[in-house]
């Protein structure tokens, strides 16, 4: 009869990897190629560009909401309608500016990331 060879132990499913260290990082199967990386950051400007109408919409209704307050005249109306530009409009209108820029910045670099893969191929 044969003995079983207890040096080997159970046999494993896979790579064990070897004594060679690893030149190359593990392909991630989440990860998509590297062309995909100008698609997501178009996705996310065309997202912040729409965000950044939103509130343009937004800011315009709190002016109109305030300029309606401010032709009222009535006792507090003045008041409120201060309140509203202070705390809301001006705040919308710059956040709308802030991301009208990052969405136009995003698109910059997409354009840049395209002109680079035609010159390389």
């Amino acid at each position: 009869m044969a003995a079983g060879n207890s040096s080997r132990g159970a046999r494993r499913r896979g790579r064990s990897g070897g004594n060679r260290p690893r030149t190359h990082p593990l392909r991630s199967t989440d990860e998509g190629p590297p062309e995909s990386a100008g698609a997501d950051s178009g996705v996310l400007a065309c997202e912040i560009h729409l965000l950044a109408v939103r509130l343009d919409a937004i800011c315009r209704i709190a002016v109109t909401v305030e300029m309606t307050l401010r032709c009222q005249n009535a006792d507090q109306d003045g008041y409120i309608a201060d309140c509203l530009r202070h705390a809301v409009c001006g705040p919308i209108w710059d956040q709308s500016k802030k991301a009208h820029g990052l969405s136009k910045r995003l698109g910059r670099v997409r354009e840049q990331d395209f002109s680079r893969g035609h010159a390389e191929t």
